[in-house]
C-alpha cells in the first residue's frame, strides 16, 4: 500500500469518527458516560465536547494535507509535461 493510499484511508477513518462523534454528541451529550459508565468530566459534557473537536481538528489536518499532496503531485506531472514540449527531437524522416 502506498503513502499516499494509506493517507487517504486514515482520512477517510478520522473524517467518520469525528462525524461520528459529532452525531453522538448533539444526540447525547453524555454518550461517553453511557458508553463506558466512566465520568471524566462529572457529568458536564466537555470530554465528549473535546473528544469531538479533536477528531474534527484531526480530520481536517489530515484532509488539507492530502489536498496538499494532491496539488503538488498535479502540478509536478504538469510541470513534466511542460518539459517534454520543449524538447526538440531530431527528424529522422527519410527526407532530405
Amino acid at each position: 500500500m502506498t503513502s499516499l493510499r494509506k493517507r487517504f484511508w486514515i482520512d477517510i477513518a478520522l473524517s467518520g469518527l469525528a462525524v461520528l462523534a459529532l452525531v453522538m454528541t448533539f444526540v447525547n451529550a453524555h454518550w461517553l458516560e453511557t458508553l463506558t459508565g466512566l465520568e471524566p468530566d462529572g457529568g458536564s459534557g466537555i470530554s465528549e465536547w473535546t473528544l469531538t473537536l479533536g477528531c474534527v481538528v484531526f480530520a481536517t489536518v489530515f484532509a488539507l494535507a492530502r489536498l496538499r499532496l494532491r496539488v503538488a503531485a498535479h502540478a509536478k506531472r504538469a510541470a513534466g509535461m511542460g518539459r517534454e514540449m520543449l524538447v526538440v527531437r531530431p527528424n529522422c524522416g527519410s527526407h532530405v
